[in-house]
């Protein structure tokens, strides 16, 4: 690799997330579709849901038969036949709201991951012309991230509600559900956890703290000089999940307590312990 393509590649550092970059970019409904184990699947996505992930998993064959090996986007009406196609992706209800899918490769291999953008208004414009790819390859190659902001000196007296959401058997029974096979359940697993995860560190963020614990555990430290609910963190929760889990699975989520503290340390040992 050249100085010019490795200084371009460090640039990268630090642009944060597919989550965060769809977010930014104001997309509404996108996922990287990439082959894996021999299938394609959605790696990655912003506005989609398990059951648009599971409906997802398709051969190769399917996408290179349907989506035109293009440098640029591919859009495609809801009018348009080939439409058809791509509607056994997704549910019902959500094809009445498609107005536009359009398709992005990465790359000229037939294996190309593929971006997938959805829009459902008609006043909603279209992806831009200009998509940074290597952008979106480096996301590809991203671990999840978890973010440990200074706690706010004003906040030094404040107590912590520190709690605990396990998401493995809630994601294992619904890949269940969905007929997902051995031979891609933990990468729908690892796109499930992930959407779920970056939607939990965006609604609380800063100064709170929301990071991975063991096991597909993901920790939570709150403050609050009042004393919140449990139950009502719980379905506070419930509710900001279901778009991504469904309604059923979504119920099955409660959030354990695991003690209320004040001091730092205390707070970044529970964080940090596996």
């Amino acid at each position: 690799m050249g100085l010019l393509q490795k200084a371009q590649k460090i640039n990268y550092v630090g642009k944060g997330t597919f989550y965060s970059w769809a977010e930014s970019q104001r997309f509404s409904h996108i996922g990287i579709l990439e082959k894996k184990e021999g299938l394609f699947v959605l790696t990655h996505i912003y506005g989609l849901d398990a059951s648009t992930v599971a409906n997802s998993i398709s051969p190769e064959g399917f996408w290179n038969e349907n989506v035109p090996k293009s440098k640029n986007w591919v859009h495609f009406s809801a009018s348009d036949p080939v439409c058809e196609e791509f509607n056994q992706i997704f549910s019902e209800s959500f094809q009445q709201l498609i107005h536009t899918i359009s398709f992005l490769r990465l790359s000229k291999a037939p294996d190309s991951p593929i971006l997938i953008n959805i829009v459902t208004r008609s006043d909603e414009p279209l992806p831009p012309d200009t998509i940074d790819k290597d952008l979106i390859k480096y996301f590809l190659e991203t671990p999840l991230r978890t973010q440990y902001p200074s706690i706010d000196e004003s906040l030094a007296e404040t107590p912590a509600k520190l709690m605990i959401l396990s998401l493995k058997t809630i994601i294992q029974n619904l890949s269940s559900s969905l007929s997902i096979t051995s031979q891609v359940s933990q990468i729908f697993f690892d796109t499930i956890f992930e959407s779920a995860f970056y939607s939990l560190q965006k609604a609380f963020q800063s100064p709170n703290y929301c990071t991975v614990g063991y096991n597909s555990e993901v920790k939570l430290a709150l403050f609050s000089k009042s004393n919140l609910p449990e139950e009502l963190i719980s379905e506070q929760v419930r509710l900001l999940l279901s778009p991504i889990l469904g309604l059923e699975a979504a119920k099955q989520i409660q959030l354990l307590a695991a003690g209320t503290t004040s001091k730092k340390e205390d707070i970044f040992d529970f964080l940090d312990k596996e």
